[in-house]
């Protein structure tokens, strides 16, 4: 069992895959590199973590934007720092959370070199603030199952990645989340937004749309949580 942990941070979906995996494996890549250096040191035998940004091209070099007070607050993708919620405020966000003022020019990776290097992983999770359709797009072949960060404010992006991959052979999805006020019916209801246990209920790619449809208002960016395909 290989895990290919994009966006590794501390490692949460990591630690989860080889408790459950005792045998497995993770290639944690982090492009923070504060983060990469921290937990590079701390890692198990079975996990190898790198610094890369990965998106649809290998050796180049992106721009990622980081908060050195807030170690989730990194991204490449200029919609999530104009556009997301720790931008423009929420019910529950101030406007302004995050300071995007730290630079620094990341070596990139697409996932298929990744899969080169490491062999067909079983899963690949990503959680990269707002880059994701980037990240998928360095993936030219179905491999094993993915899941990713979707927030109701990037949703249109979020359906160009499900549509994407449905494109790439994927013919099942789900999705998690933390709703507000809604009350999800086949999707599956998740209060931190982003357990890496919960298994969805697996539907097709036009019922997840119509699932999805009156789940999310844009401009609200609250509800988030994990889509899945496989």
């Amino acid at each position: 069992m290989l895990l290919f942990d994009i966006g590794y941070n501390r490692g949460k979906y990591t630690n989860y895959f080889l408790k459950e995996n005792t045998e497995g494996k993770s290639v944690g890549v982090e492009a923070n590199p504060n983060l990469y250096s921290m937990v590079k040191e701390t890692s198990p035998y079975n996990v190898e973590i790198l610094n890369y940004l990965v998106c649809e091209k290998s050796n180049d070099t992106r721009t990622l934007f980081v908060d050195p007070n807030q170690d989730g607050a990194s991204t490449a993708s200029e919609f999530w720092m104009t556009q997301g919620r720790f931008k423009k405020g929420s019910k529950h966000l101030a406007e302004n959370n995050v300071n995007w003022n730290t630079r620094y020019e990341v070596k990139t990776i697409t996932l298929d070199d990744l899969i080169e290097e490491y062999g067909p992983p079983t899963v690949i999770k990503i959680d990269v603030e707002g880059y994701t359709l980037n990240v998928l797009q360095g993936l030219t072949k179905k491999v094993g199952k993915i899941c990713f960060e979707w927030t109701e404010e990037g949703i249109e992006n979020d359906k160009k990645c499900l549509s994407y991959l449905r494109d790439l052979g994927y013919t099942e999805f789900g999705c998690a989340g933390y709703f507000q006020d809604e009350t999800p019916i086949r999707i599956t209801a998740d209060n931190n937004g982003d357990d890496p246990s919960i298994e969805p209920e697996w539907l097709s790619y036009h019922e997840l749309l119509e699932e999805l449809r009156p789940l999310v208002t844009p401009e609200r960016r609250i509800n988030y949580g994990m889509m899945f395909a496989r």
